[in-house]
């Protein structure tokens, strides 16, 4: 199953599952699940190392 969805990080590494998204997977409180994440592209004015 792949289920997308966007999400804000928070100040201490949280975030919340939309209510849609934990009842389609059938998650609950306590629930371990494993996630994929795209990382936003790097600024191109930033020097690479």
């Amino acid at each position: 199953m792949i289920l997308m969805m966007r999400a804000t990080l928070r100040a201490k590494g949280q975030f919340t599952l939309p209510d849609d998204i934990r009842k389609a997977a059938h998650l609950e409180s306590g629930d371990e699940f494993i996630d994929a994440l795209r990382a936003r592209a790097h600024d191109s004015k930033q020097p690479s190392n």
